[in-house]
């Protein structure tokens, strides 16, 4: 569920609390300006970098009788990803 919010939305909704929040999102606001004010908000903007700029490694083994169910639970994984299938592995 983690990997399928990141992926989606860039965020893991209540992760962060309000302190830890504005302790990030402070920094953030010239960066912000400085491209224009494109975004409504900080939090917006953080969002749109994480998406931009996450890289996440995830191996499945499709033949794990549990891999269907977790690729039907995780639609990010399809919409948002790009799929490199491997071969038998040594």
């Amino acid at each position: 569920e983690y990997v399928n919010s990141l992926l989606s939305g860039g965020e893991v909704p209540g992760l962060f609390s309000n302190e830890e929040l504005e302790g990030i999102l402070a920094p953030l606001r010239e960066a912000m300006a400085s491209e224009g004010f494109q975004y409504s908000s900080p939090f917006e903007f953080f969002t749109a970098r994480v998406r931009r700029n996450l890289r996440i490694a995830l191996s499945m083994d499709p033949t794990n009788p549990l891999y269907r169910e977790r690729c039907e639970a995780n639609p990010a994984l399809f919409t948002r990803c790009c799929i490199m299938w491997a071969e038998n592995w040594a």
